[in-house]
């Protein structure tokens, strides 16, 4: 009984342990331990559960210099990973220390074994010292594993007398590694010890793409190259090495000693390393090794750039941190069941100062076949997806409009059938150009073989949006399909033998018909609108087929801007839009899959933006000091937008401006008491063939606006209200007081003058003041007579 009640309390310590060591996360794929310090990193030892895969994620940067104090001295222990996943976040992970001088398998992890797999992880300035088998990642792997974007800076050891076999990034390899995958490591490190040297890999068996070592290799070993010392197998592409190497027996530039493998585009830099060895690798002048077109078939658009010998784009960006793809991960498998469309969820991880995310997914490495691609602001992005093998990529877009680099993510969506039983199931496809497309809404119907013939066995079966059919609940025996669809070839018979508790996969491809009848017609309704959104009624809508010159139909919108036509859903057809009121003259072509469309037409004349300017949803007003501006292009067509505060001389006080079609700028004034401004608001649009104009009269006195509409602009109005100002103070005071009638006028005729710089204007106020001054000498001149 104490022994169960031991085992328990230790279980649950063990427990306790799992869910407490880390800052969150589950484990999981979607849900990762988050591992912020030191403490956490080592904690992953403490994961005692062998047989699930784990998922660690380094949240920010680590600094480890506590680690020299540990263990008496020996610092950090190596991690013992457990066929699980650790991804550094791009993070940097500096001052490692860890002192095993008369131990094997010595980094940050000391074996990497089956499934294993490490991805932007950054040590920098580590001390690393062990006997035999050292790196900065890895001290051996001895099974398939993948190591991608990880870098490591500092000191790498090994004091093994007789086989100290030592790499910046992996020490040690075994033969049954031969299907690893490394890709975008970097060593920059100093290479101490006897055995196999190697400036990235003390030896190697595995596949190792876009990598370099700027590292110093030293020592009497018998096997020392820049970057592998011994290499017994898989391949090298597009690797460098620029770093010094020691002399001795089996040494190069690059690889010093190799027996299998293949190395294609890979070079070193003869006068540093002091070697010009061929054969395993490439020896290049620094000068060489200096020029982009010196490395032959190099990704210098998404993986490398120059910047004096090459650099990795991940590390030459000022933002170290790129995304971090969590699903898929990289060498992924999905499963999908039968039909072969499954929704895939791509998740990256988030950054705070990220505005978005642009993705790409494709069927080929340099993604010319494009599945789907696109900007998006969250940080997930659900796709459809066929069986197949695809490449998934995705960077973030930052706020001061620079750029990540991509991260990449393998994937493969295999098909498995489900199994429902004794049944049928299948995809009807319909033939375009060469492909096959599903098919919806086609009729299966399945027949029972009998003495007496063909008998219905069951209910019609409509096919779905991905073509998809289930006909379950059968009896073993052998049946026929046959499925229709109006504008298709009705399909031959297709004998299916369906066993017991089997469900048998048919596929059924249908033929379009060559008779001229439509496919399930539909009504669609169409709105003729403007491009800010408006509906144009009375406007002449005519539908042809194809290039047909005879009208199907010809209907006037209502008030709604709408009409509606039955047609069909896989015809091609093209409909004029016409309104001479209106200055609408358009085309518009379609195939209607859809209910409803909007049509958004271009005016012609001279009058189109007035017209459209009339449609137009904007708004000003202040707030204080403040100016705010709303405006509303429903069409989504706007591609400028120019809000410019003027003085009432017409200089610009102020420009604001956007590219947004629905937004709201806000600007502080630096007002003075009763200052009144004139306010333009300035709308370019895809739709128009001239630029939208709105002026307002803005009052920051009153803190509301104020506009004055008397059918013209507001200069002439402001000077037509003058003019009639100054006249009728001359017609008041010109009978009784004509001296003081003249002051007045003159008095305000010459404040007018201030306050306006616009020439034209000023010139009609000085013939005003005299018009009014001739008005009151004369009432004057009149008085004097009658007396």
């Amino acid at each position: 009984m104490r022994k169960l009640l031991l085992l328990f309390m230790c279980v649950l310590v063990m427990f306790i342990s799992n869910t407490c060591a880390f800052a969150g996360g589950d484990g999981s794929l979607d849900d990762p331990y988050q591992v912020t310090n030191v403490e956490e990193l080592q904690s992953i030892n403490n994961v005692s559960s062998w047989g699930d895969y784990y998922y660690f994620l380094v949240t920010n940067d680590i600094n480890a210099s506590n680690t020299l104090t540990w263990n008496s001295g020996a610092g950090f222990a190596p991690i013992d990973l457990r066929h699980s996943n650790l991804n550094g976040g791009g993070y940097n992970i500096s001052n490692l220390h860890m002192y095993y001088p008369s131990d094997s398998q010595i980094g940050l992890i000391g074996t990497m074994t089956s499934s294993d797999s490490v991805a932007n992880v950054i040590l920098t300035d580590c001390n690393i010292t062990g006997g035999r088998d050292v790196g900065g990642i890895a001290g051996r792997i001895t099974q398939d594993v993948a190591i991608s974007n990880c870098t490591v800076s500092g000191n790498i050891t090994g004091t093994n007398a007789v086989n100290s076999i030592v790499g910046g990034i992996v020490g040690g390899m075994e033969s049954s590694a031969t299907a690893s995958y490394i890709n975008g490591v970097v060593s920059v490190c100093n290479i101490d010890g006897d055995g196999q040297l190697g400036g990235a890999f003390g030896q190697s068996y595995a596949n190792i793409n876009n990598s370099y070592s700027n590292s110093s290799v030293v020592g009497s070993g018998q096997r020392v190259g820049g970057f592998i010392g011994g290499m017994y197998g898989g391949t090298l592409t597009n690797t460098y090495s620029s770093g010094s190497v020691s002399t001795g027996v089996d040494h190069g530039g690059h690889v010093g000693y190799k027996s299998a493998g293949t190395i294609t585009s890979s070079y070193y830099d003869t006068n540093v390393s002091g070697f010009s060895d061929t054969g395993k690798g490439e020896p290049k002048t620094t000068a060489e090794m200096q020029t982009e077109s010196t490395f032959v078939n190099w990704d210098f658009d998404y993986t490398w750039v120059m910047d004096g010998y090459p650099e990795l784009q991940y590390i030459a960006s000022d933002y170290i941190i790129n995304p971090v793809i969590t699903c898929p991960a990289n060498g992924t498998t999905i499963t999908a069941v039968y039909p072969s469309t499954t929704d895939v969820v791509f998740t990256w991880t988030s950054s705070d100062v990220a505005d978005s995310s642009t993705y790409s997914l494709a069927k080929d490495s340099n993604y010319l076949t494009t599945v789907s691609s696109g900007t998006t602001t969250a940080f997930t992005k659900a796709i459809s997806l066929a069986a197949d093998e695809y490449y998934f990529r995705v960077k973030y877009n930052y706020n001061d409009g620079t750029e990540s680099n991509y991260t990449e993510s393998q994937f493969t969506i295999n098909t498995t059938t489900a199994d429902y039983g004794t049944g049928i199931q299948g995809v009807v496809y319909r033939i375009s150009s060469d492909s096959q497309i599903p098919l919806s809404g086609a009729k299966v119907t399945v027949y029972n073989y009998t003495e007496i013939g063909l008998i219905d066995y069951t209910a019609d079966f409509l096919t779905g949006e991905n073509g998809y059919y289930l006909l379950d609940g059968l009896t073993a025996g052998s049946y026929s399909l046959q499925v229709s669809k109006d504008g298709y070839e009705t399909s031959s018979l297709n004998s299916v033998t369906v066993p017991t508790d089997t469900t048998v996969v048919k596929d059924i491809t249908l033929e379009e018909d060559n008779a001229p009848n439509y496919i399930l017609p539909h009504y669609t309704r169409f709105v003729v609108r403007s491009i800010f959104g408006g509906v144009y009624e009375d406007v002449t809508v005519n539908v042809y087929e194809g290039d047909s010159a005879t009208a199907l139909f010809t209907q006037t919108t209502g008030s709604d801007g709408a009409v509606g036509f039955e047609l069909s859903e896989t015809t091609q057809y093209r409909l004029t839009i016409y309104s001479e009121t209106d200055n609408i003259d358009t085309t518009y072509t379609t195939t209607p899959t859809d209910d409803s469309y909007n049509i958004y037409v271009s005016l012609i004349g001279s009058s189109q933006a007035q017209q459209e300017a009339d449609k137009v949803l904007y708004g000003m007003h202040t707030d204080g000091n403040e100016l705010n501006v709303t405006w509303n292009d429903t069409s989504g067509l706007t591609t400028f937008v120019d809000v410019n505060v003027k003085n009432r001389d017409n200089t610009t006080v102020y420009s604001l401006n956007s590219t947004e079609s629905n937004s709201y700028l806000t600007q502080e004034i630096n007002t003075t008491v009763n200052s009144t401004y004139i306010v333009e608001l300035s709308i370019e649009s895809d739709g128009l063939s001239e630029t939208f104009v709105r002026s307002h009269v803005i009052s920051f006195d009153t803190g509301v606006k104020t506009e004055f509409d008397l059918g013209f602009s507001a200069e002439w109005q402001s000077m037509f209200l003058a003019a009639l100002s100054i006249i009728f103070i001359a017609v008041l005071f010109g009978s009784a007081n004509a001296h003081l009638g003249a002051i007045l006028v003159a008095v305000s005729g010459l404040f007018h003058v201030f306050i306006t710089g616009w020439i034209p204007q000023t010139i009609l106020t000085v013939a005003m003041m005299f018009i009014a001054l001739i008005v009151s000498v004369a009432f004057y001149m009149r008085k004097s007579e009658s007396i």
